[in-house]
């Protein structure tokens, strides 16, 4: 995604792919609504899933959708 679109969809509380794009940036909804319980820094709670996992997935949404 364009860097000036994954900005855009910060506006409407979407986080970029993008680590250069700031979510610190005064008009962000994180820094607006932080006090409603919005988090900048999301703790991992999970490990990644292992590379055969993932293969497995991404075959059976294959089957599903075709």
């Amino acid at each position: 995604m364009q860097r000036e679109i994954q900005a855009a969809s910060l506006q409407h509380g979407f986080r970029p792919a993008d680590p250069a794009i700031s979510l610190m940036e005064q008009d962000s909804p994180f820094i607006k609504h932080a006090t409603s319980g919005i988090q900048v820094e999301i703790p991992r709670v999970a490990e990644a899933p292992e590379p055969e996992a993932m293969i497995q997935l991404l075959t059976g949404w294959e089957r599903l959708r075709n």
